[in-house]
């Protein structure tokens, strides 16, 4: 059995590891010292997506990720470029068409500014499950859209 230091650990010299609670909502938890810096190993997966060109101008469904396991999402990030809005939204469920908004409601995308949205209404993606881009309503005017997923990995049984 291995158990490793958690809470506030010193972690200053090579081979050291310890979990730092403080940090484990950001995904930073796990901490290793190679001998030059202490590194953060991060458990965060992100996916993400372009939308330009026709994209913006129909509606449409697009699968950015599928889960081997089941992940939670922990925030979504867009920007925008260009002007007028464009409505969407992100979707998961069925491995076919996933139809549970995992905002509860779409957003709209417009301007520059990065947008970050960290209160996800089902932050769940189960295992088998797919994840969506859906654009609801569209825009002529936006040059590009970007919208970035990042998610934990839940943790699994033991075998």
């Amino acid at each position: 059995k291995l158990v490793i230091p958690i809470g506030t650990p010193t972690i200053d010299e090579t081979g050291a590891i310890g979990g730092r609670t403080g940090s484990a909502s950001a995904g930073a938890f796990f901490r290793v010292h190679d001998g030059t810096a202490l590194r953060v190993l991060n458990n965060q997966k992100c996916v993400s997506q372009s939308l330009a060109g026709s994209d913006l101008t129909n509606k449409n469904q697009w699968t950015i990720f599928t889960a081997i396991d089941p992940f939670t999402i922990d925030y979504v990030q867009m920007t925008a470029s260009g002007s007028n809005g464009l409505g969407w939204g992100l979707r998961t469920g069925s491995g076919t068409v996933p139809v549970t908004n995992v905002f509860g409601s779409d957003k709209r995308a417009s301007g520059s500014a990065i947008i970050t949205y960290s209160t996800i209404t089902n932050a769940t993606v189960a295992d088998g499950s797919k994840l969506d881009i859906v654009v609801g309503s569209t825009s002529a005017a936006l040059d590009s859209v970007y919208i970035k997923v990042c998610m934990y990995q839940n943790a699994s049984p033991n075998p």
